[in-house]
């Protein structure tokens, strides 16, 4: 597990991911949901949260530069097939797996899902990130 501050450009309050484990083909990207985040409303935490912390597990995950240099930015550039099937409330651990789906240049397909701490999906969709180059 490495910083997450030192793989995504966000910061806090608007950082979505804990914790990050990648491996070939996908990530792994945990997150507690804290009272004063940004994204909670009345004790549950967003349809924006949702897909914020989908995206920056997806962006988190990807590959890194191998000369060392700062990961590239990276934007939402389609969400598809967005399911939310219930809201997580405050002091929730939830668990984003993301599968890295095909590559064209700088644009990247992914498939992200959201689960509880019981393994229940919360949410899933597909992803199209748009990295800018470095």
């Amino acid at each position: 597990m490495e910083d997450i501050l030192q793989l995504l450009p966000h910061r806090p309050p608007f950082v979505m991911v804990d914790s990050i484990t990648t491996y070939t083909g996908g990530a792994s990207a945990g997150f507690t949901i804290s009272e004063d985040n940004v994204l909670v409303r009345d004790g549950l935490f967003s349809e924006s949260g949702l897909i914020e912390n989908m995206a920056q597990a997806a962006g988190a995950g990807m590959p890194r530069p191998e000369d060392g240099s700062a990961p590239s930015v990276g934007y939402i550039g389609a969400i598809k097939e967005l399911a939310i099937h219930k809201l997580p409330g405050v002091g929730t651990q939830i668990l984003t797996k993301i599968s890295y789906l095909n590559q064209v240049l700088n644009v990247h397909l992914a498939h992200a899902e959201v689960q509880d701490p019981s393994g229940e999906l919360i949410a899933s969709c597909e992803l199209k990130i748009f990295l800018q180059p470095n």
